[in-house]
């Protein structure tokens, strides 16, 4: 089974305060190159990966182009950018200038505006991305879901995808009102899913298959086997999890499917639509 891992993050604490991480677990604390995943994967049969952006600055965005540039397994870069800004077009292109760059992901999950992403000076940032045929993951929480259609709808020949499933109330096992947001979601054909970071909204001390599986289940009625891909939130998901259970837990949560069905989930999805 050919498997890419859609969403996965280096740092090094001595480069960036990654403030939001200091919070966590001591594990998170310690830096994470390739050097520490490529051994993982070689266990797992993951052959290539998308590294996504773990520090709001344009810095870290060229440090992760450079990491990917250096790594044939790192098969893209997700990096930050704000799109607000009026640098936005010269910082595209800038980064542009590798095809290792597939896109941007904002922290909207750590904005004080849960809404910042409808404000009309982000628009044009929006428009560059569709323009330019790059993507946008979508960091967020059930809270800011609503958002979302809005977004999609205004920019239909643009790429989204909702990082962590949008980190559902799993261990309290609260599936609504995520799930009727989620639908109403689900009618944008441009909008994806990553079945990503699941592990981390489970209970710690008692992590199991069947807390997330009825939220994996609800993504696949609502999305289907072609806008849904995996992702192991590697480092982030080692607090709990190995990187091959993190990859088991996944397996375990789709239940009995197709080779096809498989396929698509851990390669063609995350394949086409960040166009590697």
């Amino acid at each position: 089974m050919q498997i890419i891992d859609s969403h996965q993050h280096f740092w090094d604490h001595s480069l960036r305060d990654y403030a939001h991480l200091k919070n966590g677990s001591p594990l998170l604390r310690k830096n994470f190159y390739p050097k520490d995943l490529e051994p993982l994967m070689a266990q797992t049969g993951v052959e290539g990966t998308m590294l996504v952006q773990a520090h709001p600055s344009v810095e870290e965005a060229n440090w992760l182009v450079s990491i990917a540039e250096n790594n044939s397994f790192i098969l893209g870069v997700v990096a930050w950018l704000d799109l607000s800004s009026k640098d936005i077009e010269k910082e595209i292109e800038s980064l542009a200038a590798s095809n290792k760059f597939k896109g941007v992901r904002s922290m909207l999950e750590i904005d004080d505006d849960d809404y910042w992403i409808l404000r009309q000076d982000v628009a044009n940032g929006l428009e560059l991305l569709e323009e330019k045929n790059l993507t946008f993951d979508f960091l967020v929480r059930p809270r800011h879901l609503p958002a979302i259609p809005k977004i999609a709808s205004a920019y239909p020949k643009a790429r989204f995808v909702i990082d962590h499933m949008a980190k559902p109330l799993i261990a309290a096992g609260q599936r609504e009102p995520w799930g009727t947001l989620m639908k109403a979601i689900a009618k944008n054909e441009n909008v994806y899913i990553k079945v990503s970071g699941l592990v981390s909204e489970d209970d710690p001390n008692n992590i199991q298959v069947a807390h997330s599986k009825p939220f994996v289940d609800e993504v696949v009625r609502l999305f289907g086997f072609n806008r849904i891909m995996y992702g192991s939130d590697w480092p982030v998901s080692s607090v709990n999890l190995s990187y091959s259970e993190v990859l088991e837990y996944a397996i375990g949560c789709l239940g009995e499917i197709s080779n096809d069905q498989k396929k698509a989930f851990f390669y063609e999805n995350a394949r086409n639509f960040y166009k590697i």
